[in-house]
This record gives C-alpha cells, structure tokens and sequence, in this order.
C-alpha cells in the first residue's frame, strides 16, 4: 500500500500491522470524555478556572487591549471579553466559548481570538453565557440573543464597524446558530451579518444518526455520551432551535 501525495511514504504489511497494534494499545487505555456525567464537566472546569487564576489576566492576548463589558438589551445583561488590536478594525467577530453547555467561559479562547484580532484587524467579543448547569439551556440562548442584538445595534457607535461574523464551537457553534435562526424567524435586520463561523457544532438535539451509531471505542470523548448529554437540557425540543420570548425592537 502507499500513500499518494508529494511526500508519499511506502506503507509494507508489517507497518500498517504495527499502526493497528498501536491504535488498540491506545484505545484501550485511553480515558474518554463523557459530558453526560456533570462530574466529569464540573472537574475540568474546575482545573480551566484553576489554570486562569493561576496565569496573569490577558497573558494569552499579545498585542491587543481586553476590556471586560457588560452590555444590557431589552432587560436583560450578558457580560462580553472586548479584545481590541491597534488601529482600526474591519468588523466584529461575535465568539461562544464550547464546552456541552455547562463548562468554559469568555477568557477560554483568548489565545485564539487574541490571533484572530490581530490578523484579521478584527474586534473580537467573547460572550460570557450563563452555563447550562441544572440542565436549562434556555438561559444560554436568551444570553446568546442579547449579545447578539446587542453588537448588531450598537458597533458602529461603540467601535466604529459595520460588519459582524459570529461563530463558535460545539454547544457554542450550537448558540450562534440559534441567535441568527431566531432572529431571522423575527425578521430581525441581518444584513450586517457578514458570516458566521460554526465549528462542529450541535444543530440537532436528537442526535444525528451518526451520532446515534457512534461507539465507545473513539478517541477523547465516549461515543454514546454526547447523545445522552443532548438528552438532558432537550426538554421535549426535537430541534436546536428553541425561540425564547424576548421582545425585538423595530429599530
């Protein structure tokens, strides 16, 4: 067997039979992540919070000013991490932190967003979203809304842009989906959304069939257990796309 590319490597019997040794030595050692046992999620949160405090606040942000804010729409507050680079930006990236909805905070991508400021001459915001943890996600997206309404109405004023990206990862990636399906569902003025940026995010909470499949032999997380973690903040949705009561504005 061998590998087509520039760097193709001949693979003999004896190395792919030693790669298939290794990967059951590894598989089976290996612990697994299973978001669904709250012990688990709340003990690394712990260590996240842990190593925070043990760093200098901002140490993960070269070359940009990090502001906390907390910013108010429509009776409700949500604090957001600024981070800033020098000279003007281009637009705002509007970021939610991942971590199955109960771990995590805005200070957990700072390395990355500290990078996407300063190469992309980006305001980032990070949102400091209430945490899932009795199992009531309708919290995190009412807080997901207000961020979202929020830097929509307000950037031009307060930071000079008029353009927006939002993104995020996994139950963040799952957020931002929901603030731009509910406001599109409001006819709520989008047009500054110039994109969004979802990393393997949770848009079914009923599990996608291969999600339903999965096993327990993969790596890092316990496969059957992101579906059982789906299970406890659904309340009867069949969807992600929950729509919270909260009024928009006309303007």
């Amino acid at each position: 067997m061998t590998i087509i590319g520039p760097d193709a490597v001949p693979l003999t019997i004896s190395d792919r039979s030693n790669a298939a040794r290794f990967n059951r030595v590894v598989l089976g050692w290996t612990p697994r992540f299973k978001p669904h046992r709250r012990w688990q999620s709340l003990l690394l949160h712990a260590l996240l919070r842990g190593s925070q405090l043990l760093s200098k606040e901002g140490a993960a942000c070269t070359k940009v000013d990090v502001s906390p804010r907390v910013v108010f729409w429509e009776g409700h507050q949500v604090e957001v991490r600024i981070l800033k680079p020098t000279g003007p930006c281009n637009g705002i990236y509007l970021d939610f932190h991942g971590g199955a909805w109960v771990m995590g905070n805005a200070r957990f991508n700072d390395r990355i967003n500290s990078a996407i400021a300063r190469e992309c001459q980006m305001i980032v915001a990070s949102v400091e979203y209430r945490l899932a943890r009795d199992d009531r996600i309708l919290p995190s997206i009412e807080d997901a809304l207000a961020a979202t309404v929020w830097t929509l109405e307000n950037m031009r004023s307060e930071f000079g842009v008029d353009r927006a990206v939002l993104g995020g990862e996994s139950s963040g990636a799952h957020l931002a989906a929901c603030a731009l399906t509910s406001l599109s569902l409001r006819q709520f003025d989008l047009s500054a959304v110039a994109g969004a940026l979802f990393f393997y995010g949770t848009y079914d909470m009923a599990g996608t069939p291969s999600l339903r499949k999965s096993s327990g032999g993969a790596l890092i997380m316990h496969g059957p257990s992101p579906l059982k973690n789906l299970r406890r903040p659904r309340a009867g949705r069949s969807s992600c796309m929950a729509h919270p009561p909260l009024k928009i504005s006309d303007g």
